[in-house]
């Protein structure tokens, strides 16, 4: 078993003319992640209008969500899946990150194969990102996931495998429904051996409110037991292990 069981976990996060982020995770849904997964962390901001100056506007809670991934950021236009280019910039920077953290040169090897599982609340626009990284319209954004749904496409002479989830219900964990956490767990077999990406679709808000300090929070204090052993069990990637 490898130490760090998820390679990477990538926060989406729409961006639009203000960086007004609702993170709407509950605790208990934060956790998913554990301390060590930073270090393989990518914030994906969707939209990308004027986002660079947009993040200084996120405050101080967004600030310590993109240190607690090493200020590692990629814009993401989801309203332009025809732009391969911005995708295979974003394997790149896995790829750059997976080879960092083995303590390798970084010489980007290209993975012939990736797997990713979309993470998110209702409503976050986890299928629209899968779509974009899929360069095909393959997952339905006209209507609410309500199971998981598995769909391939191949970029840059790589299979990409992603994972589309039903999404939790973003103010309280008491309020999402027991079916849809099983379907979120049961999603990391749907990938086998395991995926090498977790990716935490995070919604913009109306404004910036109380949502994104406990999320910060919950990063903040976040640790290796949180981890469930079924996502420990599946998101350990042989290839990738130390």
């Amino acid at each position: 078993m490898c130490n760090e069981t998820v390679r990477k976990s990538w926060k989406a996060t729409q961006c639009g003319r203000y960086i007004r982020v609702g993170v709407a995770l509950s605790p208990r849904h934060y956790k998913l992640l554990s301390e060590g997964v930073w270090n393989h962390t990518i914030v994906l901001f969707t939209k990308g209008d004027s986002t660079e100056q947009n993040i200084e506007r996120g405050g101080k809670s967004l600030q310590l969500l993109l240190q607690k991934c090493g200020n590692r950021y990629h814009i993401l236009d989801t309203k332009n899946k025809d732009n391969s280019a911005q995708v295979i910039e974003l394997l790149e920077k896995i790829e750059e990150v997976v080879e960092k953290n083995r303590g390798e040169e970084i010489k980007v090897h290209h993975l012939p194969e990736l797997r990713i599982v979309m993470l998110g609340e209702r409503g976050a626009g986890k299928s629209s990102a899968a779509n974009t990284i899929l360069g095909r319209e393959l997952f339905d954004t006209e209507r609410v996931t309500g199971e998981c749904q598995k769909r391939h496409g191949q970029i840059s002479e790589r299979q990409i495998t992603a994972v589309d989830t039903p999404g939790w219900n973003g103010t309280s964990e008491q309020e999402t429904f027991e079916w849809v956490k099983e379907e979120i767990v049961e999603s990391v077999t749907l990938c086998p051996p395991g995926p090498h990406a977790l990716l935490l679709v995070i919604p913009v808000g109306s404004s910036m409110s109380g949502t994104i300090q406990r999320c910060a929070k919950e990063a903040e204090c976040s640790g290796e037991k949180h981890l469930p052993q079924l996502v420990e069990k599946h998101c350990c990637d042989t290839d990738l292990c130390n």
